[in-house]
């Protein structure tokens, strides 16, 4: 249903989704938190989600439930895994706050400057190990520092290789990453 009133148009019934990331994704996790228990909204649930789908830097570290459930339904019963029963919902409440960490951090520190670039030029290459190399990278940032240099450096390899493929070389196993460059840089 719509409503006009002095050239205004508001949907009946359809949530005021925040635009801005952060808030974005705290909505969000609220909706699904509520969902643990019988509550949220199905449609505030696909609009959030929708939104920060389509922001690539987002899109990378949002909990793998919510990028594979695209109704509340689907949710509910990805979280009905965690624990189901009596008492079961403050479990699902902490596994979805825990799943939400990494994007809300990320987001609160305002991200890195190339994450956006590096995120598009990255999802040219149809291949899941890169995508999966570069979410890993930013999930463990700002709790394992460690752990994201070794994804990074794991990353460069593996888009060194697909270069050299892409442009009809082979690459050897044993080589190291100033060799994969140098291979690359030869293209």
């Amino acid at each position: 249903m719509v409503l006009r009133s002095n050239m205004s148009i508001a949907l009946v019934g359809i949530p005021d989704v925040p635009d801005d990331p952060l808030e974005c994704a705290v909505y969000l996790r609220n909706i699904i938190i509520a969902l643990t228990t019988d509550g949220g909204s199905e449609v505030g649930y696909k609009i959030a989600r929708q939104k920060l789908l389509n922001e690539p830097s987002a899109k990378q570290l949002l909990p793998p439930f919510v990028r594979r459930s695209n109704d509340a339904v689907s949710v509910k019963a990805d979280l009905m895994t965690v624990a189901s029963g009596s008492g079961s919902w403050a479990l699902r409440r902490n596994h979805v706050s825990a799943a939400f960490r990494p994007l809300l951090a990320f987001l609160e520190s305002g991200g890195g400057a190339a994450d956006q670039t590096i995120s598009e030029g990255l999802s040219t290459y149809d291949a899941p190990a890169v995508q999966a190399y570069w979410t890993k990278a930013l999930e463990r940032r700002l709790s394992d520092p460690e752990g994201a240099v070794t994804a990074a450096s794991t990353l460069l390899e593996e888009v060194c290789k697909h270069i050299i493929e892409d442009s009809g070389g082979i690459w050897e196993e044993k080589w190291n990453i100033p060799k994969l460059y140098s291979e690359v840089a030869r293209y």
